[in-house]
């Protein structure tokens, strides 16, 4: 979407631009090839590659932590929740551990040796929102089963 808040991109970048006082805006736009709902991060890269970009022109006054903050605004729009699953591995590179999104505890890993990745685009539409709502059902149903079967005990 073209609407600034409509789209992950211009959320994220709105977001950030709160916090700091400048007297000029930038025009985005986003070239790549990611088909949006293709499970693969497509909003993230959005979100995360604005905010990266905006602080390279203003000199970096933000760390990674406030980038990933403000991308975080973008997903939160598309899927509904906070989330940095996928915005903290792209500002911060490699694998990361998100280990708490209220305060933002976010651990960098080691890259494993001799790992290969692959990465297969899916001719499918899935949202971030429609699979966290499978996940949450899930999650509910095998804590039903816990609590059914600590009764039987």
């Amino acid at each position: 979407p073209t609407n600034i808040n409509q789209n992950v991109a211009g959320i994220a970048a709105q977001a950030m631009m709160k916090d700091i006082n400048l007297d000029y805006g930038f025009d985005i736009k986003i070239k790549k090839g990611i088909k949006p709902g293709s499970g693969i991060g497509s909003s993230a890269a959005s979100s995360a590659g604005v905010v990266f970009a905006i602080n390279k022109l203003i000199d970096s006054p933000f760390s990674d932590i406030e980038l990933i903050r403000f991308a975080m605004e973008g997903e939160k729009f598309v899927s509904g929740s906070y989330h940095a699953d996928n915005v903290s591995p792209i500002l911060l590179g490699g694998f990361t551990l998100v280990r708490s999104v209220k305060d933002l505890d976010i651990i960098k890993l080691p890259n494993p040796k001799g790992l290969i990745a692959t990465i297969i685009r899916p001719e499918i539409e899935l949202k971030t929102s429609d699979s966290r709502k499978v996940v949450k059902l899930i999650l509910l149903k095998l804590k039903r089963r816990r609590t059914m079967m600590s009764k039987r005990l």
